[in-house]
């Protein structure tokens, strides 16, 4: 029988066709053919080439004629197929197991996927799993390294019998099954091993099948124990069909069983030239660099964080002077960049200077590396505050890697909130999503780059999914959107969700439980659990400076704790000199308790830092409640934040309306109408009586 033909082409886009207008799914089923673009040889070349010419050298050393002696010694041989012959030489040449074993070691050691691995690897990460599972008879490693190094999907491997149990059709994950073993456990190459599957094997295989297509592609097809498997298939199974893919029409074991069920002929036999194919009908993405520059960011990462806390142990601490002449000859194994860096960074915090010297050579050293600019640039906006020459660095590494999704993300937060340059930060979020759409760091600041400078809800919104969906386990980006949800869209349910999801992701992200906490608190009215969670934040960084300046503002309004509130809005501004929130909290705090000396000075510095509007309103209130009207500008400022539509709804400022009443009761009076239009949304006209007011 005639097995029906079709070209490569239009199988491909047979296969799309299907996938488009069903919910439909394949199982590719490869043989030795795939591997050999990878650099490991073919049956049929390894039996011609290699093992035959070593068994005639180890036998028959004088004989030259390779192929005459091949029939001599192996009744049947077939020069035009031998492949055949491959079981049977094996165990002839390598007549111990261990041996066959380190043989087939030696050839798949040590070997990259190429390019088909790549694009199959891509199509078995389609949502839906559409190819999700992947028969082989092959040894070698090659399915499985390339979904690890072209893709973030992490396969179930199934490489020995003992593991059959775990073959099921509905697992998400893309699943490799290696039908004759693993070449580290025990392969199972010669003819009496392959000519029978493990029972467990073939059984599960045959549940995997029975609702997909089958596509074969670099196989011989003379293996006895697989014709048995797929003989045991039921006629219902495989309804999709069989493709045997092939640049010759089967003939093999299997050439039976592929006529009597229906089996196409595509009439193609390289493996990599179909892959392209499929690439390019599938519309698949190129594997992208940046994955293993991230491999790498993530690894000096981590070993910064661990050295910086190795360098900073007392001398007391165990093991402290090993573990630091340890730190010292892993820094200077770095000789690129880094080691610069390094040493820059663990002087910022004590001697600034020598790190801005030590930069300064680095880059002398290390001239073209946009990374070390990036990190220097980033020292002089963060540690020195000269924001123009830190610019300078920042355009000088973009001009040298113009697609570093990390540095253009850099820069955008430093035009955002250095330079208050909205648009051109926006220009450089763009550039930084399109360099790496998938990178959740960037989308999660453009998200709150949007919301919290550009005001556009809508598209923040999809950005904090975008994010969330990039990267499920990222804390940062989960509370951020907790805090949306809570602070923009009034929805607290969904704020809880993806707050207990940030600490679940993160159990010590400082950021997320102390903002959890205020929504336990402030929304939720649950005092206990609120307590629990902001002294689980504290302990987590005991210098967070948010974290230490919400926990006292609960104290004081919450438990009313006024000592235990002050000690640790002290904490909070020593750990955050700057921070206008906390300093303006604390300003009120004090004020109520008529602290009056201390509360001047904290107002002062607060309002030099101060650039929100709705937080200036509640500065500037505190001053007129302290100050009375004064020489008049603060009282014109505030005038022209209310007329501008500043609010600050639900502040309570009765205590400070008190306190200013105890000094001038007619001036108290005319604050409590003030603070009614700040915190209670009353009109403006409730001021009109007011002369001062009017002529301000």
């Amino acid at each position: 029988m005639t097995l029906r033909r079709i070209p490569a082409d239009a199988f491909v886009r047979r296969i799309k066709q299907v996938l488009d207008t069903e919910d439909k799914r394949f199982a590719f089923f490869l043989g030795a053919g795939c591997s050999i673009s990878s650099g490991i040889p073919g049956a049929g070349s390894l039996v011609r080439n290699v093992w035959l010419p070593k068994l005639r050298d180890l036998n028959a050393p004088e004989r030259t004629d390779l192929n005459t002696w091949a029939t001599e010694a192996f009744a049947g041989y077939d020069a035009r197929l031998p492949a055949l012959l491959y079981g049977e030489l094996i165990d002839a040449l390598f007549p111990h197991p261990a041996e066959r074993q380190r043989e087939i070691e030696r050839l798949c050691d040590g070997k990259f996927p190429a390019f088909g691995y790549a694009v199959l690897a891509r199509m078995m990460e389609i949502n839906g799993g559409k190819f999700k599972v992947v028969l082989t008879t092959n040894f070698d490693d090659l399915i499985a390294d390339a979904l690890y190094l072209y893709t973030s999907t992490r396969p179930l491997i199934i490489p020995h019998e003992f593991l059959a149990r775990f073959i099921r059709p509905t697992r998400t994950r893309p699943l490799v099954v290696k039908l004759h073993g693993d070449h580290r456990l025990s392969p199972q190459n010669t003819s009496a091993e392959t000519d029978r599957l493990k029972g467990d094997i073939s059984r599960q295989v045959r549940n995997i099948l029975h609702d997909r297509g089958l596509i074969i592609i670099g196989y011989a097809g003379n293996d006895q124990g697989i014709r048995t498997m797929l003989d045991g298939l039921p006629s219902e199974a495989l309804p999709l069909g069989i493709y045997w893919v092939s640049g010759t029409e089967p003939d093999c074991a299997l050439r039976e069983w592929l006529e009597r069920r229906g089996a196409v002929w595509v009439e193609h036999g390289d493996f990599d030239q179909l892959m392209l194919l499929f690439r390019d009908v599938l519309d698949l993405r190129h594997p992208d660099e940046k994955r293993f520059e991230a491999v790498f960011r993530n690894y000096r990462d981590t070993y910064q964080k661990l050295s910086g806390r190795i360098v900073a142990l007392p001398v007391t601490a165990p093991s402290s002077a090993a573990l630091k002449d340890a730190v010292e000859r892993a820094d200077s194994g770095f000789s690129d960049w880094f080691s610069a860096y390094l040493t820059a960074e663990r002087l910022t915090a004590t001697d600034p200077e020598r790190a801005d010297a030590t930069y300064r050579a680095g880059l002398e050293q290390f001239p073209a590396s946009p990374e070390l600019m990036e990190m220097y640039a980033l020292f002089l906006y963060e540690i020195q505050a000269q924001y123009d020459e830190a610019e300078q660095y920042f355009l000088r590494a973009v001009a040298l890697d113009p697609r570093d999704a990390d540095l253009l993300g850099e820069y955008a937060k430093f035009l955002a909130s250095a330079r208050k340059d909205s648009e051109r930060a926006e220009v450089y979020y763009r550039r930084a999503v399109e360099a790496e759409p998938q990178d959740a760091n960037n989308l999660g600041n453009y998200a709150h780059f949007l919301a919290n400078v550009r005001k556009d809800v809508d598209r923040a919104e999809e950005y904090h999914q975008r994010a969330v969906e990039a990267d499920p386990q990222h804390a940062n980006n989960l509370g951020n959107y907790a805090v949306f949800l809570a602070c923009v869209r009034n929805d607290a349910d969904h704020a809880e969700e993806y707050y207990r999801r940030a600490v679940e992701a993160d159990p010590q992200h400082a950021n997320s439980l102390g903002n959890y906490a205020s929504l336990l608190a402030f929304v939720r009215n649950d005092a206990d659990r609120a307590e629990e969670y902001y002294r689980r934040a504290v302990e987590a960084d005991p210098q967070h400076a948010n974290s230490l300046g919400n926990y006292a503002f609960f104290l004081a309004n919450v438990r009313n704790d006024a000592d235990r509130a002050e000690e640790y809005y002290r904490r909070a501004v020593e750990a955050d000199p700057q921070n206008a929130i906390i300093l303006g909290n604390y300003a009120g705090f004090l004020l109520a308790r008529e602290r009056d000396e201390d509360e001047r000075e904290l107002l002062d510095t607060a309002l030099s830092f101060v650039v929100n509007d709705t937080l200036r309103v509640e500065l500037l209130f505190y001053y007129l409640a302290l100050h009375g009207l004064g020489n008049g500008s603060q009282f014109a400022e505030m005038k022209q934040l209310l007329l501008a539509g500043a609010r600050s709804r639900g502040w309570n400022l009765a205590p400070h309306v008190e306190r200013a009443r105890q000094s001038d009761a007619a001036f108290g009076a005319r604050l409590e109408k003030l603070s009614s239009v700040i915190s209670d949304g009353a009109a403006l006209s409730v001021l009109d009586d007011w002369p001062e007011w009017q002529q301000a």
